[in-house]
């Protein structure tokens, strides 16, 4: 049987979720699917765990490998997938069990190169804390460049409309990207592979699809917030400001994503201001709000400031905004501390 659809799951020490993941696919109403575990390396029981559940589901297959990262491990699930279409879930979230069998006769309907759909960001508990908003459109030709790719470049304070939408809520026709070398970038090299996968789909895309159902559940584990952390992060988004820059003056989308692109550094500084603020805590604020201030006056985030378009922010991240501009650390600090208190988010 050549499955419809191949779905790629990097794995890398979940053995927690990588159960309810993995039956959320393998439960799909298409049947037609093919399940490739990419185990990256995992010093946990989640190889093992991968193993039993294959045995169990022809569907199910398995690779081993040495750790090099999601991107890379994507790209594994790539050179083996044989589905007509290809899809990515991250290892520690899961579907909903009819989406596949929607995305695909949807896709099959407009002749689609590309599908994006709904998610949801799920607290610990599995309660929605954000669902995202698309609007139902088919996009053609030009159209790809000029309205549906538009989102990779980052978010626009005024629109809402596919907001976070990656490679794991998009279903992509296979013969495009075995045709054209698309393949995902190393997270260790990139600061979004996703990102740059999409770009380069989209060079070649001729009819891309947005669907509003909700499909994909993004899910916030307990470690979320700080696992990672680095305050080094911030200048990596800023080189990578320069890789969409690049882009933009590809496709002769400049003056479309010039303020989405100065977005994605905001929403880093957000970020790293917020992570700053729960790892050092408020027992010594003189070395918080130095480290805040050292932040806050690095020469391209005050460059993002003067030159960041703010309509259609809400009244916090306005205030946010505000208390950067115009050097009010104590304020800032305090609300970003009320923020974190409040719920953190991945």
């Amino acid at each position: 049987m050549i499955p419809v659809l191949s779905v790629i799951v990097p794995v890398y020490n979940v053995e927690s979720y990588i159960e309810r993941c993995v039956d959320s696919l393998s439960g799909q109403t298409l049947k037609e699917i093919e399940i490739l575990l990419i185990d990256d390396g995992s010093t946990d029981g989640s190889g093992a765990i991968c193993d039993k559940m294959a045995a169990e589901d022809t569907r199910i297959q398995v690779i081993h490998k040495r750790n090099e990262g999601q991107g890379i491990a994507r790209n594994c699930g790539i050179e083996a997938a044989k589905g007509q279409y290809v899809t990515f879930v991250d290892s520690d979230d899961y579907m909903e069990k009819e989406a596949y069998q929607y995305l695909v006769e949807e896709a099959e309907r407009y002749h689609a190169d590309v599908i994006c759909f709904g998610y949801s960001k799920d607290d610990q508990l599995g309660n929605s804390m954000y669902q995202s908003r698309i609007r139902e459109r088919c996009y053609s030709g030009e159209e790809v460049k000029s309205g549906f790719m538009l989102h990779f470049f980052g978010d626009d304070p005024a629109d809402d409309d596919m907001r976070g939408v990656s490679a794991c809520m998009s279903v992509y026709r296979m013969d495009m990207i075995k045709e054209h070398g698309v393949r995902f970038a190393s997270e260790r090299k990139v600061l979004s592979e996703d990102t740059i996968f999409n770009l380069e789909f989209c060079r070649y895309a001729n009819i891309a699809v947005s669907c509003e159902k909700i499909f994909y559940h993004y899910c916030i584990q307990a470690d979320s917030f700080s696992r990672g952390y680095s305050k080094e992060r911030l200048g990596k988004t800023a080189e990578f400001m320069e890789i969409l820059s690049g882009y933009a003056k590809e496709f002769g989308v400049e003056a479309l994503t010039a303020n989405r692109i100065q977005m994605v550094l905001w929403v880093s500084l957000l970020d790293a201001i917020r992570k700053e603020v729960a790892n050092r805590g408020m027992s010594d604020y003189l070395a918080l709000r130095s480290s805040v201030c050292e932040i806050c006056n690095r020469e391209y985030v005050s460059n993002m400031i003067k030159l960041l378009y703010t309509r259609g922010m809400n009244i916090k991240q306005e205030l946010f905004y505000r208390c950067i501009k115009y050097r009010q650390y104590f304020l800032l600090i305090l609300l970003t501390y009320m923020r974190n208190r409040n719920g953190l988010q991945k």
